[in-house]
């Protein structure tokens, strides 16, 4: 019985390592190779994550009109007081 229960086990460790396998070419067939460079823009998508709680402070809130965008959407950041 517990040799029957291991060559089960191997037998689907090398069935899963094959379709690994298979979805990793399918995936690197298609997949198009990306350079970036200090500088370059890019958009990131950000999924959210399922039960993870916010546990912000209610008092470390900024308000919409202290934040400032230029024309190209940047931030606009303004140096206020150098601390120490």
């Amino acid at each position: 019985l517990v040799q029957e229960t291991t060559d089960k086990v191997v037998l689907l460790k090398e069935n899963l390592k094959a379709v690994r396998d298979r979805q990793k070419s399918y995936e690197d067939k298609r997949r198009k190779p990306l350079d970036f460079e200090v500088g370059d823009q890019v958009l990131l998508r950000v999924s959210p994550w399922k039960g993870v709680k916010c546990l912000a402070d209610a008092n470390l809130h900024v308000p919409l009109d202290e934040i400032k965008v230029d024309k190209t959407l940047r931030f606009v950041e303004e140096h206020v007081e150098i601390m120490e």
